[in-house]
């Protein structure tokens, strides 16, 4: 009887991707039974200052999204059959990406200046 009941717990689980997640880009979470997803289950996000707000219910697939808008360090929180699953999230800020361009732009240019003049005119 306990090994049956620890299996069915086991199996049962409510995963978020991706992990770590960026602000603005959005999570997805998961509630499957084993391979099965679990459709119709409450999803709400407890965020690290106490603010619990419903995220909505699983879809068909056993899926809901999430688009974090601050850094923060979220908890998804689902309840059935009276167990409750917790799937913890870290919300990281977006990385900043005009150093990329900042340093690539001029090195493309340069390379495709160097490039034009290696091939010189051709008679």
């Amino acid at each position: 009887m306990a090994t049956a009941l620890l299996f069915s717990l086991v199996l049962q689980q409510l995963s978020v991707a991706p992990s770590p997640c960026e602000v603005g880009v959005p999570a997805v979470v998961r509630a499957t039974d084993g391979e099965k997803p679990i459709p119709e289950l409450a999803v709400v996000v407890e965020s690290s200052d106490g603010e619990v707000v419903e995220l909505g219910v699983t879809d068909a697939n056993g899926e809901v999204r999430y688009v974090p808008s601050k850094v923060d360090h979220v908890h998804f929180v689902a309840v059935r059959d009276r167990v409750r699953w917790v799937a913890p999230l870290h919300v990281v800020p977006a990385p900043k990406r005009w150093l990329y361009a900042a340093v690539c732009m001029p090195l493309g240019l340069v390379l495709l200046w160097r490039a034009l003049r290696r091939s010189g005119p051709r008679s």
